[in-house]
């Protein structure tokens, strides 16, 4: 592992890592309010400020603050090689992406819109919500790396926080009709206007037919009993912004988000039909993703085989992922999880040759807003 150095942020958003592991954007000072984090009617501008850092392996000092972003503006939700997420705050809403280098941004939505709660597909893909008035419902919408735009929305229910995740290798193209999974689908929290509903987690599916354009619901499970703004953002704050496509069974596409007491792996999976699944891993889990198999640090370990880096409040485990993952058939019961890290921390995988990982390990001694960042290498 290569110690980079401590960061600081908010207390609330998660820093941003660009996927070379060559960047990370994070937000500091007070934290926003949820009123603005929410993007509620009204909701004051931000005072915090986004700072870039330049991660340099080689340097003496690792970690070097490049550039400040204006006031005014909250840290997305995903990033890529090319910049990361932001939003402007105040009486609209206004997703750009902030160049890594030099701050510069480059407008995705219209100024004037209320659009918020963005991400990124590994593809170039955004999603993201959008809302006709500061009281109206989100809708979710989809731009594709052509700029081809589709919609969808339910009844009584606003669909937030999206996440985008590419089907695993072997599932090919849908066939189109409605239910069927395309080469993405995208997971979204569903908030209904029925206060004593539960929080539903929706799939949705890009039709691949001339037929039956755009997004279709595959299937909504249920996460949690109450279904706020405020759940709804909880159940995937910590939660990789980019699945890995290839970690799953073939035609399936998976998402990590979060139960109360617990995280899930959501599968979205076309066989024998389109339906989505829920499967719990160790009680107190807050963050989890996948060891790829493309990395050999599952033998660093000493582990070996596809699984789970998990966070708990006091600790980083290996969790055995479900069976097909492992090649193994006929499993009675997961093997316990095993301890990797005697402390805390949020793993986004890179897609650096050398680096596998970046760590945010939080400080259990001396809690604060800072994170102590790490390198984990390939191999």
């Amino acid at each position: 592992m290569l110690e980079l150095g401590e960061i600081e942020y908010d207390g609330l958003t998660l820093p941003l890592i660009s996927p070379d592991a060559r960047f990370i954007a994070t937000q500091v000072g007070h934290a926003p309010s949820w009123e603005t984090v929410l993007a509620g009617a009204d909701a004051p501008a931000p005072s915090t400020n986004i700072r870039v850092l330049r991660i340099d392996d080689a340097a003496p000092t690792r970690l070097a603050h490049t550039i400040t972003l204006p006031h005014g503006l909250l840290l997305g939700r995903a990033a890529s090689n090319e910049g990361f997420l932001v939003e402007q705050a105040g009486d609209s809403r206004r997703i750009g992406l902030a160049g890594w280098e030099t701050g510069a941004i480059r407008w995705l939505t219209e100024e004037g819109a209320c659009c918020a709660f963005a991400t990124l597909g590994p593809l170039g893909e955004l999603a993201y919500c959008r809302r006709a008035s500061p009281t109206g419902r989100w809708t979710l919408v989809y731009r594709d790396a052509e700029g081809n735009e589709s919609g969808a929305s339910l009844t009584d229910s606003s669909v937030v926080f999206p996440l985008i995740s590419r089907r695993s290798e072997g599932g090919g193209r849908g066939g189109g009709s409605v239910g069927d999974l395309g080469d993405s689908v995208v997971f979204a929290p569903v908030v209904s206007d029925d206060a004593h509903a539960q929080l539903l987690l929706a799939a949705f599916a890009l039709s691949a037919s001339h037929d039956a354009q755009g997004l279709h619901l595959i299937a909504t499970v249920p996460l949690a009993r109450t279904a706020s703004m405020f759940d709804a953002y909880q159940s995937v704050a910590a939660s990789p912004s980019m699945a890995t496509a290839s970690s799953g069974e073939p035609g399936s596409a998976l998402v990590f988000a979060s139960l109360h007491d617990a995280v899930v792996l959501v599968t979205a999976s076309a066989n024998p039909v389109p339906s989505v699944s829920v499967q719990r891993l160790v009680r107190g889990t807050f963050a989890a993703t996948f060891i790829s198999p493309s990395h050999a640090e599952a033998t660093t370990v000493g582990l070996g085989g596809r699984g789970i880096l998990a966070s708990t409040a006091v600790d980083t485990t290996y969790q055995e992922a479900p069976p097909w993952f492992n090649d193994k058939q006929n499993k009675d019961s997961p093997l316990p999880p095993a301890l990797v890290w005697p402390e805390p921390g949020v793993f986004r995988a890179t897609k650096s040759a050398v680096w596998a990982y970046l760590a945010l390990f939080t400080h259990t001694s001396r809690p604060g807003k800072t994170f102590r960042t790490v390198l984990i290498p390939a191999r």
